[in-house]
Order: structure tokens, then sequence, then C-alpha cells
């Protein structure tokens, strides 16, 4: 009997997700991720290609990867399906965002590789609000930690806020808390995308950075932003270098940035010039120095 009502078509609930390094991965979704969404209607490489080609050829070298902002998990599974032998720790405040990503772990069988994390990065342990710009129909891929954003918030929820400097604690003592055994050397890669939160999340991990490390790649998404991070990571002696998403470009010169094609920046230190060198090879990738 029909109800008079529009009926709409039903959704494929799996999207493959192909970043053109010869895996497939697989992402749940009834056309609510807006990057699985990506992948389903423009194909392979369709969403951020250099930076998770550049992400990619770095987990290939890496033992522990942390991505933070971690939204239904694209960097963790590439980071999971680039090394069988690579640890992620998945960090996703979000509930909604949290439950899509522990299910994309599992369809793609990562359990052992992966631990999704449902606490908020920063400076402070605690609590805090996470507040979301759209509705309750989609997964919010743009929900952030500040105070004031560029529009009026939809709603906000609470979460559980940790500096990543304790978390070699946490997961040493609470298995329950990161599923599985993360290293306690700390990370060689960490990916950062929290909608302007970046230098508090940078000031939780001092010790971290020090003793570690990482080549980071972080979203910057001012040339403001951009500067404030070098400033945060200008001790350890890092250097930015601009990922050119659409022209699948690595750019030295940080005046080249553009926020719609260069909002995510590698971060390196002196002493992993040899990985950036061979990143530089592998990928494919040209260079403008």
């Amino acid at each position: 009997m029909d109800s008079g009502r529009e009926q709409t078509p039903m959704v494929e609930p799996i999207a493959i997700v192909d970043i053109g390094c010869g895996s497939q991965l697989r992402m749940l979704s009834i056309g609510d991720d807006i990057v699985a969404e990506t992948y389903r209607t423009s194909g392979s490489r369709a969403f951020e290609p250099a930076s998770l080609m550049v992400w990619f050829e770095l987990a290939k070298l890496s033992t522990y990867a942390i991505d933070i902002g971690a939204f239904t998990g694209i960097y963790s599974l590439v980071a999971a399906g680039a090394n069988q032998l690579i640890k992620v720790a998945a960090i996703e405040p979000s509930k909604t965002a949290f439950s899509r990503l522990c299910l994309n772990i599992q369809i793609n069988r990562f359990q052992a590789q992966i631990a999704p994390l449902n606490v908020a990065a920063g400076e402070r342990f605690g609590d805090c609000l996470l507040n979301h710009y759209d509705g309750i129909y989609c997964l919010n891929s743009g929900a952030t930690l500040l105070e004031a954003g560029h529009r009026p918030f939809f709603y906000s929820e609470p979460a559980r806020l940790i500096p990543l400097d304790i978390l070699p604690a946490i997961a040493a003592c609470d298995r329950r808390f990161t599923v599985i055994e993360l290293p306690q050397l700390g990370p060689d890669i960490i990916k950062i995308d929290v909608e302007g939160h970046e230098v508090a999340v940078l000031a939780g991990m001092r010790h971290e950075i020090h003793r570690s490390l990482p080549i980071f790649i972080i979203e910057c998404l001012s040339p403001t932003a951009l500067q404030a991070v070098q400033d945060s990571l200008a001790e350890f002696s890092y250097h930015p270098l601009l990922i050119d998403d659409e022209n699948m470009v690595l750019i030295g010169d940080i005046l080249e940035y553009r926020v719609r094609t260069t909002r995510n920046v590698m971060f390196y230190p002196d002493s992993k010039q040899s990985v950036i060198d061979q990143i530089h090879e592998n990928s494919g990738l040209a260079s403008r120095r």
C-alpha cells in the first residue's frame, strides 16, 4: 500500500576505500560519513590523497602511530593496512563518530592493531565540552573543543580530556582503556586534526615529543594556526613541509600555504631527515623545496 511518502533509496552500507597503494579498506556509511561517501562517489584517491599517501609511507616505517581526531578512522585504517606490525592509538571524543570508528576497525579486522580511545587530547586532565556545528542526522567531522566557532554550534556533548604525556601510564595500568597493548617507547608518527585545538594538544605531550621526536601531519586551518604550531615545535628543531592534496606535491616554502589545498602540514625534526627523503622517493609525489 502506497503511504504517499517519497521512499528513500537504500544505500549499500559498505564503501570501498582505495587510496591507490594496492590495498582496499572498507568503511561503513549509510550516507552519513562524509569521508566514506567521498570514496563512494568519487572513487580512489578521493580524500586528502597526498596526505594519505605520505601517511601510508610513514606507517610502513613505523611501529606506533597516534591518530588524534580520528573521526571514523580513515588515517588509522590506512596505517594498519600499510603495516601489519604497527599499533595505532585512535583518539576520537565524539561518541557517534567513535562508535563508527569501532565498527570500521572490526569490519577490517584490525582489532589487534588499533586501540580506539573515546577521549579528547589536550593540555590538562579533566572534563570538557565537544561542540558540534552540524545536526544529529550525520556524523560531524568538524566538532571542536574551542568555546566559540566560525558559526553557531548545533549542540555540545561532554568529553573526557587527557594530556597525551599520561597515555603511556594509562595504557600500562588499564588494558580495558586501550584494548590492546600499546608500545611504551613513544610514537613514531602522529596525525592531528582537531579544528583549531592543535597547540593545546602539543602542550599536553611535550615530554613525548622530547622523548620520541615523532613526525607529525597536522591540519592547520589558517596561516596563523600554521605559525602557532611551528612556534610550538620550534624548541625541538622541527621543519614544516606543506602537503598539497590537489596537485600531489610536497612544498618546502610555507609562504605557499593555501587553506583549500595545503591545510595538512608535515612537521619533522632534523634527526628524521632520512625518513623524509624516503617519503619523497617512495610516495611518488612531486617535490618543491
